[in-house]
C-alpha cells in the first residue's frame, strides 16, 4: 500500500486488509480449489499479530461464517499487549461450531519449537473431532 492509500485510511490500515476485501470468499483463497471441487478438507490459518484490528465486526462475521466450514482459525498475540479482541473472538457466540484459538506470546524468538507447536495446535485436535462428527469433512 502506497503512502496516499496509508493516508486515506489511517495510520493503522494495513495492505491485507486491501487484498483480503478483493478476494472472493471461497475459491479465491489457497483452499479455494478443494472447495470449488466440493471435497471437504480441514483448512488450519494461523493469523499472527502484534497489534489491534481496524475491523471488528466483519471480522466477527467472517469468524461466523467460517464456522459452518471446515476452516480454524489459530490467532497469535506477538507482544506485550492483551489482545482483548482476540480473546473475544476465541470466545465469540453465534458460531455453528467453535472454530478459533488463541495464544499469546511476548517473543517469538524466546519460546521452543515443541511449545510453539502444541500451543497452536491446542483446541485443534477437538475440533477436528467436532467438525468430522457435524459431517463436515
Amino acid at each position: 500500500m502506497d503512502h496516499r492509500a496509508r493516508d486515506r485510511h489511517g495510520p493503522h490500515r494495513g495492505g491485507s486488509d486491501d487484498r483480503l476485501r478483493a478476494r472472493p470468499q471461497r475459491g479465491g483463497e489457497p483452499g479455494g480449489p478443494a472447495f470449488r471441487r466440493g471435497q471437504p478438507a480441514p483448512v488450519f490459518v494461523i493469523f499472527l499479530t502484534d497489534g489491534g484490528n481496524a475491523d471488528k465486526p466483519a471480522s466477527a462475521d467472517v469468524l461466523r461464517e467460517l464456522s459452518a466450514q471446515p476452516v480454524f482459525m489459530q490467532s497469535v498475540g506477538i507482544g506485550k499487549e492483551d489482545f482483548p479482541f482476540l480473546h473475544k473472538l476465541d470466545e465469540l457466540p453465534g458460531r455453528v461450531i467453535d472454530n478459533a484459538g488463541f495464544m499469546h506470546v511476548n517473543d517469538l524468538d524466546a519460546i521452543k519449537d515443541a511449545e510453539l507447536y502444541d500451543r497452536l495446535l491446542n483446541e485443534f485436535p477437538s475440533w477436528l473431532t467436532t467438525v468430522r462428527e457435524q459431517g463436515m469433512i
